[in-house]
């Protein structure tokens, strides 16, 4: 089994090309779109401009990201970002990046999570976890990040996760942002490009379903005397 999945971590260009080549299962859906969230400091835009630097080829600094000893957000509001696909156009999807959650009245609360998803919680968005930073989690990790999932301290901080928030195992992805690098390093985007494929193959699960729900309902009607 970590054979396989270090042996994955080699095959970088299908997934591309597969996020590139994505087809909406909705119809009516144009863009997919994700709502990055969490504490100050965990990451957030650093994973919108790994993720763009990725595609561009290059370095890229789109979401503009705090430094590690800065204690507020420097995302001051509800942003979209959409990600080019490195040949002139855009991918098909939108990554909106929030303030920062924080106590006071320094960064994002709660409620305005809320209002970000107005209308949408009672759908059940599908969620997932980016557990960051686990180059400085793990110094085995750090050394070689192909040992990712070797490691022991990742996998109980993966369950940690997964018993405080509810969220399967199979939906924790660990990941290393781009922070003080200034070349890419094919380990790292395997990494980031494994968690995106997936959310965006939960997302587009998600308005299939919607999808089919509404075209059920528009039947029923139209079928009812």
């Amino acid at each position: 089994m970590v054979q396989n999945i270090l042996l994955n971590l080699y095959r970088k260009t299908p997934i591309i090309n597969e996020v590139r080549d994505l087809k909406i299962f909705n119809p009516e859906v144009k863009l997919l779109r994700i709502l990055i969230h969490g504490p100050v400091g965990t990451g957030k835009s650093s994973f919108i401009n790994s993720i763009d630097s990725i595609f561009q080829g290059r370095m890229a600094q789109g979401a503009l990201a705090e430094a590690s000893t800065y204690d507020g957000s420097f995302t001051t509001m509800f942003y979209p970002h959409k990600v080019k696909d490195g040949k002139g156009g855009f991918l098909p999807f939108v990554i909106n990046d929030i303030m920062g959650l924080e106590d006071g009245s320094g960064g994002a609360h709660v409620d305005d999570l809320k209002m970000a998803l107005e209308g949408h919680l009672k759908e059940g968005i599908p969620q997932v976890i980016l557990l960051t930073k686990v180059d400085t989690a793990c110094p085995e990790v750090c050394k070689d990040l192909r040992l990712i999932y070797r490691s022991k301290k990742i996998k109980e901080k993966m369950q940690e996760c997964s018993n405080k928030l509810g969220v399967p195992m199979n939906c924790i992805f660990p990941v290393k942002n781009y922070d003080h690098e200034i070349d890419l390093d094919d380990n790292v985007d395997k990494l980031l490009l494994s968690a995106l494929k997936n959310i965006l193959n939960f997302a587009n699960d998600h308005v299939a379903e919607h999808h089919d729900k509404n075209k059920k309902k528009e039947q029923e009607k139209t079928s009812s005397p």
